[in-house]
């Protein structure tokens, strides 16, 4: 049997973007991504959507970004894996990107990581872009949704 590993390209979502989805969406609690497929072959990306909650109605945004591939990081994956929705607090996101001034920030870079229970889930980290260079600031990571609720510390996951 051939072997024809799924791939997950290492994406950047655009501070404009992610101011854009924040305001537009009144009630947001949380960023959900969903996987993406352009086309057989190619490594896999995420759309990004708000998740609402205004006096527990929840419901999501019309509005998607699809986040670009940023780089050339691929996480190859040959065996097992779970494929479902990730989140993060809206909190969480508003910390990392030091909204609403973002100071510089120009997107944030979503990492493909597997876990031992073989779900992808992505590490956060923001690039901000000054005349030296640019600077990381590592974050939070998405959470796969449940019931795969991961074990990583979080002041935002409850």
């Amino acid at each position: 049997m051939e072997n024809h590993p799924l791939k997950f390209y290492q994406l950047a979502y655009q501070i404009s973007d992610i101011n854009n989805m924040i305001l537009s969406n009144d009630g947001i609690d949380y960023f959900v991504f969903s996987f993406y497929s352009a086309e057989p072959g190619l490594p896999l990306q995420l759309v990004a959507y708000a998740r609402t909650n205004n006096g527990g109605v929840l419901s999501y945004s019309a509005e998607i970004n699809l986040l670009a591939a940023h780089g050339h990081s691929v996480l190859e994956v040959n065996g097992p894996v779970i494929m479902s929705n990730n989140f993060i607090p809206i909190e969480a996101v508003k910390d990392l990107i030091d909204y609403p001034n973002n100071r510089g920030v120009g997107y944030v870079v979503f990492t493909p990581v597997l876990n031992d229970n073989k779900h992808v889930y992505y590490d956060l980290a923001s690039h901000k872009l000054t005349e030296v260079g640019e600077i990381k600031t590592p974050g939070d990571s998405t959470n796969p949704s449940p019931p795969a609720t991961m074990t990583v510390s979080s002041p935002y996951l409850v």
